[in-house]
């Protein structure tokens, strides 16, 4: 049974207890859908949220809720909402990167000293995935890189190939955006993937083909016609860049043959692959959208202007995906055993912190929600953002 939605009109936002688990009551008594990835997915697109993310935004001077009704979709908050410095936003095409103001010590600067790299770590899986998140319009094909029977056995003369070939490709194509990778095959050798935004057509297959050979092929004939094949250049859709990251994660990608040296980074990508983002700070919302932070009912000052408000809604989403994802991950590791069980992942912080965060899925969100921001304004006063 679904409680009853308990709303503290004195603190100016609807609390319901039910929204604890996702679900909510509307002023008619109707049960709302749990909020979850499920209902983001059979809509089809992360923006296509429905009223699972509409909560009410801090009243409009003057404006009452439209039809005296109460807003579907209450609002769960705590009083850390009321303290916590707003940030700006950092909208791009996939991702919403929020960096807050710094509150606290100051911080001691970290140590820049540059160190061998070891394997794929955490930090740079969630770079590829922000990276291959907010590229994926651009790249269209993949275009595989291998050696013969000689190759280099440092990673310096490996990245020196790679360099050469770039250079050669980036002169026949201007403006080309890419991510490459590399891994070593079970021979032990090296060899790369080209993500691009290269066309696929034959005559490009051609011309990355003898620049790759120029660079790597030593004269070797079967070298030429390997990398020639129909298989070798491909279309690629790089989609959230999930695939790229458990290519990485292989064991035999890991495992740097004996005597290979200096391997260093495992990818790499072009600088202007990921567009400038949209920088919106937190007061530009807040003139923007002329909400106040008084409840007009009690007098009091309720601390949710808009960029509160869209900033609280987006860490209601975060944990909602983190909710699913452990879900699954605990469906997996019925059947595992506790040596293969997969590690549960820590709650997210995105709500609770004043360090810069991100959400690989909240651009979408975001655009939601600002239009429905602006939808509640009086007709006089909105303006397009």
């Amino acid at each position: 049974m679904i409680p009853t939605a308990d709303r503290k009109a004195s603190r100016g936002v609807y609390v319901d207890r039910a929204a604890a688990v996702g679900g909510g009551v509307d002023a008619a008594g109707t049960v709302e859908p749990p909020f979850s990835p499920d209902t983001v997915q059979s809509s089809g697109h992360s923006a296509d949220l429905g009223p699972h993310l509409v909560s009410e935004p801090p009243r409009h001077r003057g404006a009452e809720v439209r039809g005296g009704a109460k807003p579907d979709g209450p609002l769960v908050t705590s009083p850390i909402s009321q303290t916590f410095e707003v940030p700006t936003f950092h909208v791009y095409p996939a991702t919403v990167k929020i960096k807050r103001p710094f509150i606290g010590k100051v911080p001691v600067a970290p140590d820049r000293t540059r160190t061998s790299i070891q394997g794929f770590s955490d930090k740079s899986r969630g770079r590829l995935r922000f990276v291959a998140a907010n590229s994926r319009d651009k790249i269209k094909t993949q275009f595989c890189m291998t050696y013969g029977d000689v190759w280099p056995i440092n990673g310096r003369s490996l990245k020196a190939d790679l360099n050469r070939f770039l250079t050669n490709v980036r002169k026949q194509f201007p403006g080309m955006e890419y991510i490459w990778i590399a891994e070593f095959q079970t021979r032990g050798c090296p060899h790369f993937h080209l993500f691009s935004s290269i066309p696929l057509t034959d005559e490009n297959h051609q011309k990355l083909t003898k620049a790759w050979h120029r660079v790597a092929g030593y004269g070797q004939d079967k070298h030429l016609r390997v990398h020639s094949h129909d298989r070798n250049f491909i279309e690629w859709d790089l989609g959230k860049g999930s695939y790229l990251c458990k290519y990485l994660d292989k064991e035999a990608q890991k495992a740097i043959p004996e005597g290979f040296s200096s391997f260093g980074r495992w990818w790499g990508n072009s600088r202007t692959l990921v567009d400038v983002p949209d920088e919106i700070p937190s007061e530009y919302l807040d003139e923007t959208y002329g909400y106040e932070s008084i409840d007009l009912d009690t007098g009091e000052d309720t601390g949710f202007t808009p960029s509160k408000w869209i900033y609280r809604q987006l860490g209601r989403y975060q944990e909602a995906l983190h909710r699913d994802r452990v879900r699954k991950i605990k469906e997996l590791n019925l059947t595992r055993s506790k040596d293969d069980k997969i590690p549960i992942p820590p709650r997210p912080w995105f709500r609770h912190t004043n360090k810069s965060t991100s959400s690989f899925t909240g651009a979408p969100v975001f655009n939601r929600l600002l239009a429905y921001a602006q939808s509640v304004q009086p007709e006089s006063e909105k303006s397009p953002f």
